[in-house]
């Protein structure tokens, strides 16, 4: 079994469930991390990159922390 493999799809899954339940809002997903919103950012963004990512994964999606409050 491939251990670093499985702790990295470990950490994407979490991620994913993390942003899931606060809806793509990325202040409130790195607080409930315990990370900075710049290092979420950072895994996202390697993550995007790597070439088992998923292709519906895009941080347009996601919210910056401010866009929470607008109405659409």
């Amino acid at each position: 079994m491939d251990r670093v493999g499985t702790l990295h799809k470990a950490r994407r899954e979490y991620i994913k469930k993390v942003l899931a339940h606060t809806k793509g809002d990325l202040e409130q997903a790195s607080r409930i991390l315990g990370i900075s919103p710049a290092t979420l950012r950072g895994l996202l963004r390697d993550e995007s990159a790597s070439p088992d990512a998923e292709p519906d994964q895009s941080m347009s999606k996601l919210k910056q922390g401010y866009e929470h409050d607008e109405k659409d």
